[in-house]
């Protein structure tokens, strides 16, 4: 007697490893605004200034280069070493790590790479720690499917090379221009103002079995050598069977 093949359905594949996603480091894991803002006021500087006036990076401070003051704290590996963590985020990795491949993504100064990576081992679960100006590229050639960020310029570009993000909300991003508005009403970003809000966003596109456009026609890959999926770019399919275009 002849045994009954089994039938196989065709349609999207499903993800059967962890999918990679990337974290940022400063104003994510670790408070860097409110340590900046003590060390100026320790030199008489910016006395009435909150983080609440901090609404973008580019301005002086009492004629201080806000930019210019962050680039050389983060130069300092005592400053590094002593910076707190964004309430929530200890507890939050340890939740992902257990359901995502957990990459840190950083462009902070080489010269206190080793304070960076002491912190990061200190306080968080991760895999893997990647500094793309260490390594000479952007977040967008780091082989993760999902940012969370707080950077507006690098939410927007990452999305725009296939991705999908969490945008960690701070007085200095809630200005939105039309193309980060775009893909807040299209969903390929997603506003988030607490760790809580962002691991259910995250669990939330993990349980609908989401498949992203990076992959999708470009082999995206992690660095272990994890592959989603594959397809048309620019859009990403769920297991459920729609698209949504990003």
């Amino acid at each position: 007697m002849r045994k009954r093949q089994k039938s196989h359905e065709s349609g999207p594949r499903t993800v059967s490893r962890p999918i990679a996603i990337g974290i940022d480091i400063d104003s994510v894991l670790a408070e860097i605004v409110d340590p900046v803002l003590q060390g100026l006021r320790a030199k008489g500087i910016g006395m009435g200034f909150t983080r609440k006036d901090w609404v973008r990076w580019d301005f002086k401070i009492d004629g201080t280069d806000v930019g210019v003051e962050i680039e050389a704290s983060l130069k300092d590996p005592n400053f590094v070493a002593s910076l707190p963590v964004i309430a929530g985020s200890v507890e939050a990795m340890q939740v992902l790590y257990g359901l995502f491949h957990v990459a840190v993504v950083t462009s902070r100064p080489v010269e206190t790479q080793y304070a960076t990576e002491e912190w990061i081992r200190r306080h968080f679960s991760f895999h893997e720690l990647t500094n793309v100006r260490r390594e000479q590229k952007t977040k967008n050639d780091t082989g993760i499917y999902i940012l969370v960020d707080d950077n507006p310029d690098t939410v927007k570009a990452f999305v725009a090379s296939g991705g999908i993000a969490v945008l960690f909300s701070h007085p200095w991003n809630e200005t939105e221009d039309e193309n980060l508005r775009t893909m807040l009403r299209e969903q390929s970003v997603v506003r988030c103002g607490t760790w809580p809000e962002v691991v259910s966003q995250l669990c939330a596109w993990r349980t609908r079995g989401i498949l992203l456009a990076g992959a999708l026609g470009t082999g995206r890959r992690t660095s272990p050598g994890l592959v989603i999926g594959r397809g048309a770019r620019f859009g990403r399919r769920l297991i459920d069977g729609s698209t949504i275009r990003a």
